[in-house]
């Protein structure tokens, strides 16, 4: 499968002066008057938890027509039953309609039959694989990046992406509330998009990027991150296939006039710095609880400061022998000082899961193959 790749572009300067606003960071919200509590929805915090599921379709002889896999979502939203309606939107768009499985059944099935002896042998069927990610969660609203890949007979998989985001309250964000009002947001991004691919070293590579803006926040090709509103093309859309997906984020900082205040990054955790979770057995009375494998080891994260982005993946093991992220398992939005994570979680010779949170802290999670304690070691 082809590696798709980042282009992470910040906008120019000159788009700071257009949105109206000067080179100050913008906070996202208010501070609170001093010996005030934050606002009930200012401490909201989101949790997402990814269940991957996983079919096949096979033929009148057992062959495999179609292998297809994706996970199903849950998210829970601290004091608000808000998650219910979120988890049913994203996963009304992650899980394969059947006319999209038909479709991919038949033609599989047509080709196998046209295959001789020695093709049917070495045959593997065709793919479909939806994976999601969340790229923004705090007490403001969540964010996905979703991706799909198709295998259908040819030499490499058809990739596309979509994004997926939500206020906390339940509804849905679209492309047309993100403006402030100004009216600029979108003609600001498309220009400074522009500049920065006609800047690159690869600008011949690219084509059709006038409209590119427009299409994607149309067509759902956007989410919020933390570093900013990201747009994103598909692989072949504005650049070659080899290219793969190009990326384009958008600080927050930069279009603060144009962007509508709600969106804005919420107030922040602290991020923890190295060592700020610890690991230890059992999870009774912890603030925040998830099962990720049905009769696995029960443990708990326990945050010595605050925390937040935490985030479990589950890994496997290159031919090097370094560590991969096959997708995100938990998502939670921020620990507090004193509180705990627990998890219910299956442990092998090797690891199957790794932990991250706040500005680039990774550790993998491993059985210590002594007495059944657990360990965080640096990757």
């Amino acid at each position: 499968m082809k590696r798709f790749a980042a282009l992470c572009l910040c906008l120019l300067m000159a788009a700071l002066a257009a949105c109206g606003v000067s080179e100050a960071p913008v906070s996202g919200s208010s501070p609170a008057p001093e010996g005030a509590s934050p606002s009930p929805a200012a401490q909201r915090r989101v949790m997402v938890r990814f269940d991957p599921v996983s079919e096949t379709v096979t033929g009148d002889d057992g062959a495999v027509l179609l292998s297809y896999g994706y996970p199903r979502v849950t998210v829970t939203v601290s004091g608000s039953d808000a998650g219910l309606g979120i988890s049913s939107e994203i996963n009304a768009a992650l899980t394969p309609q059947q006319e999209e499985l038909d479709r991919l059944v038949q033609a599989a099935a047509a080709e196998y039959a046209a295959l001789d002896d020695g093709g049917r042998e070495s045959w593997t069927g065709y793919g479909l694989y939806y994976s999601a990610a969340v790229m923004r969660g705090d007490s403001r609203l969540l964010s996905l990046s979703c991706s799909v890949s198709e295998q259908s007979g040819g030499a490499y998989p058809n990739n596309s992406g979509f994004g997926l985001s939500f206020n906390l309250d339940g509804g849905r964000i679209s492309a047309e509330s993100l403006d402030s009002g100004s009216g600029r947001l979108e003609s600001e991004a498309e220009r400074s998009v522009l500049a920065a691919i006609s800047s690159g070293e690869d600008a011949d590579s690219y084509f059709g990027a006038d409209g590119f803006v427009e299409s994607a926040l149309a067509g759902g090709q956007w989410y919020f991150s933390d570093g900013g509103l990201t747009l994103f093309a598909n692989e072949g859309e504005i650049a070659p296939r080899a290219v793969g997906q190009v990326v384009f984020t958008l600080p927050y900082e930069d279009i603060a006039g144009c962007l509508a205040e709600e969106y804005a990054p919420a107030a922040a955790a602290a991020p923890g710095s190295a060592g700020a979770l610890k690991i230890s057995p059992g999870y009774g009375g912890c603030e925040f609880s998830a099962v990720l494998d049905e009769g696995g080891v029960e443990f708990r994260l326990s945050a010595s400061q605050s925390v937040g982005s935490i985030c479990v993946n589950r890994i496997s093991m290159d031919g090097s022998g370094g560590w991969f992220p096959t997708g995100q398992a938990l998502y939670l939005s921020a620990l507090r000082e004193g509180e705990s994570l627990g998890l219910t979680a299956a442990f092998m010779d090797s690891p199957l899961y790794s932990l991250s949170y706040g500005a680039g802290c990774v550790y993998l999670i491993a059985d210590s193959g002594k007495d059944g304690s657990l360990l965080l070691l640096d990757p």
